[in-house]
C-alpha cells in the first residue's frame, strides 16, 4: 500500500481499505486502531466526491467497480464547481466506491479536460481507449 502511495489513481483505493483495515483492527488494539483512523479521516481529500475520480484509473479496483462507478457517474449529471473547503464523507465499512461518487466527481474530469467517451465503454476495453490512456499518463500516475 505505501509502495503506491505517490499514485493520485491508488489514492482513494488505498485511504479506503487502509480505513476498512483499521476498523477491524478494533478487535485487536481498539485504542491504536481508532486513533490510526482518526488520523486518516482528517486526510480524505482522495475520498471526497471530486477526487475519488482518480480510482477510475487504478490498476487495483477491478473492473466490476469501476463499472458501478461508472453507472453511477453517468446516472449524476456534472455540477458546477463550488470554491470552499473539501467535504469529507462519512465512512462506514460499508462504504464501496460507487457510493462515494456524484455530480462533482465530474470536476476532476473537466479541470483537467479528460475527454471522456471512454466512460461509454466496458471497463476492461479503457486500455484500449487512445483518450484514456492519454489522460492517465499525463495527469493521473
Amino acid at each position: 500500500m505505501w509502495l503506491t502511495a505517490p499514485l493520485a489513481a491508488d489514492a482513494p483505493h488505498n485511504d479506503l481499505e487502509f480505513w476498512k483495515l483499521m476498523k477491524a483492527y478494533e478487535k485487536i488494539d481498539r485504542e491504536i486502531a481508532l486513533h490510526a483512523r482518526n488520523a486518516l479521516e482528517r486526510h480524505f481529500w482522495y475520498l471526497t466526491e471530486e477526487l475519488v475520480a482518480f480510482a477510475f484509473f487504478s490498476d487495483k479496483l477491478p473492473d466490476v467497480m469501476k463499472k458501478k462507478m461508472t453507472r453511477t457517474l453517468l446516472k449524476n449529471p456534472s455540477k458546477e464547481a463550488v470554491m470552499g473547503g473539501p467535504v469529507f464523507p462519512l465512512i462506514k465499512e460499508s462504504t464501496t466506491f460507487e457510493s462515494l461518487i456524484g455530480p462533482k466527481s465530474w470536476t476532476l474530469f473537466e479541470l483537467l479536460k479528460v475527454k471522456t467517451d471512454w466512460l461509454y465503454l466496458d471497463p476492461n476495453k479503457w486500455c484500449e481507449n487512445s483518450n484514456f490512456l492519454q489522460s492517465k499518463i499525463l495527469y493521473i500516475q
